[in-house]
């Protein structure tokens, strides 16, 4: 273990301590365990609590968002994929999963698919204040997300010429 995850340890079970199964619940407990464990790193650890929590909350978009983030870190792509679907079928507007989504496909080369998710994305965020933090996203707003759009955009266009010319 690293030297400064000791000290992260010890802050999660702090947090765990402060938020007892009890108080909370089995579904929010296991939710923040998996996060806490996810933003140390500890993927393997992060994926048990969060197929714990999957188990409490099979319809929410929330826990099928960090179990995707956590199935791509371990390149399980076409697992993330299934994850994100269902997000996105619990709920269609849910901007980070189709910019997930449309970087997975893209990751994976296929083009169509990703185009159609980061336009899904740039059209939901089209009308909604630049400066509010996106759910999920650890503090990225809606201006950040659609510069790094804009980017990518760019990116496949040049991406498509190079292959083309």
């Amino acid at each position: 273990m690293p030297p400064d995850a000791t000290g992260k340890r010890a802050l999660l079970l702090a947090e765990t301590a402060r938020h007892p199964q009890a108080a909370i619940g089995k579904r929010q407990a296991a939710i923040l365990l998996a996060q806490c464990h996810a933003n140390l790193g500890e993927l393997a650890e992060a994926l048990v609590w969060c197929e714990r929590a999957l188990a409490a909350a099979k319809t929410d978009p929330v826990v099928h968002f960090l179990h995707a983030s956590i199935l791509q870190e371990f390149h399980r792509d076409d697992e993330a994929l299934q994850a994100l679907r269902k997000v996105l079928f619990l709920d269609p507007n849910h901007v980070l999963a189709h910019f997930t989504m449309a970087n997975l496909h893209r990751r994976c080369n296929r083009k169509p698919a990703a185009a159609k998710h980061f336009a899904n994305a740039r059209k939901l965020l089209a009308h909604r204040d630049g400066r509010e933090a996106l759910p999920q996203s650890g503090g990225l707003t809606v201006s950040q997300l659609n510069a790094i759009l804009s980017a990518t955009a760019s990116l496949s266009e040049n991406e498509t010429s190079s292959t083309h010319g």
